[in-house]
Formats: C-alpha cells, structure tokens, sequence
C-alpha cells in the first residue's frame, strides 16, 4: 500500500457496523475490510490517493490499483514468464534476470515533453497503472501478458456549464479582457 485514505475513519465505523473486527487503526487495514466487503466496488468507496497491491488467498487473484487521479505510482511488468509490479520503477529493475530494454517511443516522448504518458515507460516490458484503473490477475488461470488487463473503474467527465455559442464566447472573453 503507498498512500493515504482519507475517509477511513468514516469507511471504518460502517464496516464495525457490519461486523468486521480491526486490529490497529490504519488506512490499510480498512482498504483489506472493504475489499472483504466489497471486492473492486471498495474503489469507488476511497477518498484519497493510493496505490495498492491486494492478494486474495481465498480466490487466489491478485488485486492491483491506483486512485482516480493517479497520485501513487504503479508499475508492472512481464517478463521471462513472471509478474512484477513495485510502486517504483528502480525496484522492477533490481529484479534479476529483469531485462532494461529501453523503449525507444518513450524516449523520444520523454525528450519532446519531459515526461513519459501513462501507460508507457522507458523500458519496453514496463507499464505504468493508468489513473482510475484496477487490474485482477486470476493465480489459478495460466498468466499471459494479455491476460494482464487494467479496467478503467473512474473516467472524468467534462460538461460545460454554459450552453453559448462561439461567437458568443468570443464576445464574452473580449469583455473580460477589456
């Protein structure tokens, strides 16, 4: 778990209400509750910026995600038949046998902009956890690369609050400037 849950008092007292019984006073603890609770429905629940690792003993799936504006890192690879995943790139790196084949699109992006966009990173098998989305990995299903598939659970939605015109913008935006 890399974050913090704001909201987990509040989550905390309906899940006593429901029966759960914690053992210290953490975010942590509440987030495992809420999935015992509520499986991947716990996100829509978190208040706060996070990034998290969860492992179902009992399905046997492994529960990856990142807050819906992705504050906390997440990234995950495939490589030689295995998952890795760290909030930190170096980390996935430091995995031996890890091959560090630099991506030569996320290069370039990296030089144009300054940055590397989500999904991507600067080595080849190396993802970054998209914001807003979660990934399950079935333990019991053989593990391909694409069965490795994040699902957007949180998408900004942009209305505009005035219906005008172009024009009328324009007219608007002179009147400001003026």
């Amino acid at each position: 778990f890399n974050g913090e849950i704001y909201n987990f008092q509040e989550l905390k007292k309906d899940l006593i209400k429901k029966g759960h019984i914690f053992s210290s006073d953490t975010d942590t603890e509440v987030v495992v509750h809420l999935y015992q609770e509520y499986s991947c429905n716990l996100l829509d629940m978190l208040d706060g910026m996070f990034a998290f690792a969860l492992y179902d003993t009992i399905k046997k799936r492994l529960f990856l995600a990142k807050d819906p504006f992705g504050k906390k890192p997440l990234f995950y690879a495939w490589q030689n038949q295995q998952l890795i995943f760290s909030s930190e790139i170096k980390a996935i790196v430091k995995y031996p046998n890890f091959r560090a084949e630099i991506q030569q699109l996320s290069l370039q992006k990296y030089l144009a902009f300054d940055y590397i966009p989500t999904p991507h990173s600067i080595y080849k098998s190396v993802l970054k956890l998209t914001a807003g989305s979660y990934i399950f990995i079935d333990i019991n299903k053989p593990i391909t690369q694409n069965s490795i598939t994040p699902v957007k659970y949180f998408n900004i939605i942009f209305t505009p609050k005035l219906s005008i015109s172009e024009p009328e913008a324009q007219e608007q935006l002179k009147i400001l400037l003026v």
